[in-house]
């Protein structure tokens, strides 16, 4: 195929929403900038052979373009049919009209910042119907990366076939990534995956010191992906109470009918155990102690509570 240039002159633009979830947004929030610079068609993922539109897709780690047809998202997104549909104000639109006036087909060159540009190529591919170019298998984290596109992007409904069989396959192994897995059953679902990775994180996790609306995992004391809205992680902080809350009064119901006795004879045996009840009883005592109320740490509170007291 022939090399084509952007000839000089061709304006290109930057990011259209400074929030791209909110496709409402003022059109006089987009700023537009001129590029005299040429660019070779080739340097492009072509996605579709005689595309009007080249996207360039850049994150902190990276940029890739893509030549693809603006309808097709325009078709798929409600974002990018705000940006680049007919009735559009936004530059890129007013772009892509006069080019089609002109019977022009250079395309025009859209930026999009802050987004994953491997990814993007996945989901642009699929959108097009390039299926051979769409991986038939993906990882935890990349369907992860993918799904903060489809939340910013809206694009659900338009990868729902796709990201079913992705889910079949990753849905059958371990749920190991617990905060990349409800990043992911937020966006895609399906409900069960959601509530049981919930489960797990409200049981797995504590809360930030000093911030009673943040829950953090692990030592390094990660929080939840930026893109989980904050009426979910308000609400798994409420449940994680509830639950931790409901655990403890069970703790301290056993320290006390534990250590309710006279002399060293308990009242009546707890274990249910019908040799050595009476020693059962008092390994189990023991073990309440060492865990709770002999080691360094206070006794867990709501607050502290985590999955490692629960060992």
């Amino acid at each position: 195929m022939p090399r084509r240039r952007l000839p000089r002159g061709v304006p290109t633009f930057g990011t259209v929403f400074a929030n791209a979830s909110d496709p409402t947004s003022s059109a006089s929030s987009t700023t537009a900038a001129s590029s005299t610079t040429a660019m070779p068609l080739d340097s492009c993922t072509q996605v579709v052979p005689d595309g009007d539109t080249i996207l360039e897709v850049s994150n902190d780690r990276g940029s890739k373009r893509y030549l693809i047809y603006s309808p097709v998202l325009c078709a798929t997104s409600a974002v990018f049919r705000v940006m680049l549909g007919k009735h559009s104000k936004f530059a890129e639109a007013t772009a892509l009209r006069e080019s089609r006036k002109r019977d022009d087909d250079e395309p025009v060159l859209v930026k999009l910042e802050g987004d994953d540009p491997s990814m993007m190529g996945f989901i642009l591919h699929a959108l097009h119907g390039r299926y051979k170019k769409v991986p038939a298998k993906i990882t935890v984290s990349q369907l992860a990366r993918i799904a903060v596109i489809c939340d910013k992007y809206a694009l659900h409904e338009a990868l729902q076939i796709i990201v079913g069989k992705w889910l079949e396959i990753l849905k059958a192994k371990p749920k190991t990534q617990l905060e990349q897995w409800l990043l992911i059953s937020w966006v895609f679902g399906p409900e069960e995956i959601f509530t049981e990775v919930s489960r797990d994180l409200i049981l797995s996790g504590m809360l930030r010191p000093g911030d009673e609306n943040c829950i953090v995992f692990g030592e390094e004391m990660r929080p939840l992906p930026e893109c989980i809205p904050a009426a979910v992680i308000a609400k798994l902080v409420e449940w994680r109470r509830t639950c931790l809350e409901a655990i403890l009064s069970y703790i301290k119901l056993l320290k006390f009918t534990y250590t309710n006795f006279s002399g060293l004879i308990l009242h009546e045996s707890i274990c249910s155990s019908d040799v050595n009840a009476t020693q059962c009883d008092a390994m189990q005592l023991g073990l309440l102690y060492q865990h709770f109320l002999a080691s360094e740490e206070s006794y867990p509170t709501a607050e502290n509570l985590s999955a490692r007291h629960l060992e």
